[in-house]
């Protein structure tokens, strides 16, 4: 048996093709949504003047003259917040495992955020909010961030920042917090 989960018994590969043996979930995430919600801002931002928010499963791009408030969902307990950011103009995206996870054939838990060191899903994260405000030069802004909050669950905040423009928080699933000097919000929880 392998060190860590895998789907070896759940798909065959032939060539291009995936047989599945029972029903499976595909994820396109990493910034699928994201780039969703740029495509929609581009035939509403014809119009300057107008506001918007638009939500594609939690992961929004803002454009409104006053803030709105955003609740960092903990992902051990989705009735309650480990934080707030407030975004007037940009994009917002999270990731956790909290809501998509699975049992493999064999019985394990495993979910959609997964090291490409070991192939076993990150255990160290328990979940991840990126913001990238409106002045940045990104043409995609909500891509970036949506692929930023998943990146965040492998890469060093710092190293990515060298690359692109934008802040964050990194909550590890002992509770402690990485926040970017810049994040647009509170944690209630120790940072």
């Amino acid at each position: 048996m392998p060190p860590h989960p895998t789907w070896r018994d759940d798909v065959e590969r032939h060539g291009a093709t995936l047989v599945t043996r029972r029903a499976v979930h595909l994820d396109f995430g990493a910034c699928g949504k994201g780039y969703l919600l740029d495509l929609i801002a581009r035939t509403m931002g014809r119009d300057p003047a107008a506001e918007f928010v638009i939500d594609a499963g939690g992961d929004l791009l803002v454009r409104t003259d006053a803030p709105i408030t955003i609740a960092l969902e903990d992902p051990h307990d989705t009735t309650r917040a480990v934080g707030t950011a407030a975004i007037a103009s940009g994009a917002f995206c999270a990731s956790a495992p909290s809501r998509r996870h699975w049992a493999t054939a064999a019985g394990e838990q495993v979910h959609h955020l997964l090291s490409a060191l070991d192939g076993a899903p990150v255990d160290d994260v328990a979940a991840t909010w990126a913001s990238v405000g409106a002045d940045s030069p990104e043409p995609t802004p909500a891509a970036l961030a949506d692929g930023l909050a998943t990146a965040l669950f492998v890469a060093d905040p710092a190293r990515l920042a060298k690359f692109f423009r934008f802040e964050c928080v990194v909550l590890r699933a002992d509770r402690t917090a990485l926040r970017s000097r810049r994040f647009p919000g509170d944690l209630f929880i120790g940072a």
